[in-house]
């Protein structure tokens, strides 16, 4: 048996604490309640949540290995609540070390469109059912971006493969513009900040950016258009 929290009463005073270490399967270690209520380790250490995590981005750090976070997700049966509270941490998390990382359906059980949920609030969106309170917790923290559907062609850097600088026109992005670009776990490498009237081919310099494949966003007027380049 895996015991995920323990609920304690006494007089009037009731709390709920959630253990730091549910793996399946795992045997789970001892806890102390302190004089203030609160629980530790045994040893009177604080609990860190997200054990597993935690040790895989400690060795990604130690090597200089790129990681991201392919697939996470909590599914439709978890009430609303701890799903919102568990995503908060857990995405918090994955920025406080700059990781990248996908939900494991963007539309459907684990998602925040069409999810079935029975005790959210859905926003009808182009069609669909949004959980416009897990979006706003998914996004709250700097490793994200609301990317508004754009056409790539209007973008179209070149040359691709490369080495040292990048070319587009500027025909389509008239006015400021905010130029990122991340690597495949979502990291962002570069920016930069331009302003053109839409009549020249804008030039970025990347040589200072390792090789390898990377996703250049132009940010103007409200949009945001994404296309791929390669690096050699």
């Amino acid at each position: 048996m895996t015991i995920n929290s323990i609920t304690l009463k006494w007089d009037n005073f009731i709390t709920t604490f959630y253990l730091s270490d549910n793996t399946w399967g795992k045997k789970q270690s001892g806890y102390r309640l302190q004089d203030d209520g609160s629980l530790t380790a045994s040893d009177g250490s604080d609990l860190l949540p997200f054990e597993t995590y935690r040790n895989s981005i400690e060795i990604a750090k130690r090597d200089s290995i790129p990681i991201m976070v392919q697939e996470f997700g909590v599914y439709n049966k978890t009430p609303h609540d701890v799903t919102i509270a568990f995503l908060s941490d857990l995405v918090k998390l994955f920025s406080e070390n700059k990781i990248g990382w996908a939900l494991w359906n963007f539309s459907g059980s684990f998602g925040i469109l069409d999810s079935d949920r029975s005790d959210c609030t859905y926003e009808p969106y182009e069609g669909s059912l949004l959980d416009r309170e897990m979006l706003e917790t998914l996004i709250r923290f700097n490793n994200t971006q609301v990317i508004t559907r754009g056409n790539t062609k209007l973008l179209a850097p070149f040359p691709s493969p490369t080495t040292d600088f990048i070319y587009f026109s500027s025909m389509n992005f008239p006015g400021e513009k905010i130029i990122d670009i991340r690597d495949i776990s979502g990291c962002l490498r570069k920016t930069f900040n331009l302003v053109s009237d839409g009549s020249e081919i804008i030039r970025l310099d990347i040589s200072d950016i390792l090789p390898g494949i990377y996703l250049v966003s132009v940010i103007n007027n409200g949009s945001v258009y994404t296309d791929k380049i390669i690096i050699q």
